[in-house]
Order: structure tokens, then sequence, then C-alpha cells
């Protein structure tokens, strides 16, 4: 719109210079000569402005445009998290140095093994330490399974202690398997990690 006006104003202004031009050419010659150049220079610079203007704008209706496509890729992305990527890398032999692709490669490769067994000595620990836990755990709710047992035998205690401490005893044998469940998950991703050692 904006476009629109400003060669609508540039077309205003070059008619009026030529249509003054010729109604006062007939006296003077060299001065009417030197204005008509003068004004010409004028419009020549204002079309250039208008030019300019307009590439700028354009240049900030793409800069929107591309913004609006970011932002609908990064969403396309999220909600596709699924879906394979194209083709499009995430580029990690572009900075390589002075190394070749080959030796590129093997580096990469050296690298994410020695990654791998950072990762599996830690997830190694992880499941000592879990594991000791459980047994500690299953330990402590068998002696609150005997003692409650005991107290209910002997009497010493009512029906509904004996309840609420039975619930507690069974949410803790629920926290148990999920602890063993996740010591499950951390073995498979050992043996994930075995594997890239290996290089399989």
């Amino acid at each position: 719109m904006k476009y629109l006006i400003t060669i609508l104003i540039a077309l205003i202004i070059a008619v009026g210079a030529n249509a003054q031009g010729k109604s006062g050419e007939k006296g003077h010659g060299k001065d009417k000569q030197e204005k008509k150049e003068k004004s010409e220079a004028k419009e020549h610079k204002k079309q250039d402005k208008v030019k300019k203007e307009q590439s700028d704008k354009q240049e900030k209706e793409n800069h929107g445009k591309h913004d609006k496509v970011k932002k609908e890729k990064k969403e396309h992305a999220n909600k596709g998290q699924e879906k394979e990527n194209k083709g499009k890398g995430n580029a990690y032999g572009k900075n390589k140095g002075d190394l070749s692709g080959k030796e590129f490669g093997q580096q990469r490769a050296a690298d994410a093994k020695a990654k791998a067994k950072k990762e599996k000595t830690k997830a190694e620990e992880k499941v000592k330490v879990s594991e000791k836990e459980v047994v500690a755990t299953k330990v402590k709710i068998e002696k609150a399974k005997e003692k409650v047992e005991q107290q209910k035998q002997e009497g010493t205690i009512t029906e509904a202690v004996i309840e609420s401490k039975v619930k507690i005893i069974n949410e803790a044998e629920k926290k148990v398997k999920e602890m063993e469940d996740a010591i499950e998950k951390e073995r498979k991703r050992i043996k994930a990690l075995e594997a890239i050692i290996l290089g399989e």
C-alpha cells in the first residue's frame, strides 16, 4: 500500500515538473534546460529513494515471513517428534578441522565409545547402590510384617492400627517393586551401552 502511494507521489511530481518546464520553455533556453536537468536529477533521487524503501519493506516482510516459517517448523518438529527427519542431519562434519572424513568419523566413534564407557560405569554404580537399598528395604519390610503379626497375635494393638501399618507396608512393597523395575531398566541400558562400546 505504501509502495503504491510513493509511486503515485513520484509520478505526480514528475508530471508537474514536466508541465512547468513546457510552459516556460519559450523565453529561457539555458535556464530552462538546467532546471529540467535539476528536476530530472531530483526525480531520479526520489525514485531511488522509493526503490530503496521498497526493497527495505520487502526485506522486512521476507524477514517476518522467515520468522513465521521458522516458528512453524519448530511447532511442526515438536508435534511430529516421531517422524523421521528427512535427510537433514546434525552437520557434525562441517567443522572437522584438519581431519579427513574418515579420520573425523573414527574420532567421533572413539568419543562415543568413551562417553558410553563413562555412562556404563555410572549406571553400574547406580545399580549397585539401588540393589543395596532394595535389599535393606525388603529386610525392613519383613521385620515390620513380623512385628505387626506378633502384635496382632498378642492383641496389644487395635484393628485400626493394624490396618494402617499393613497399608504402610503395602506402599513400601510397591516402592520396592518400582525400584526393582528401575534397576532392570538400568541393566538393559547397560547392555545397550556395552553394545556401543563393542561397536555392534
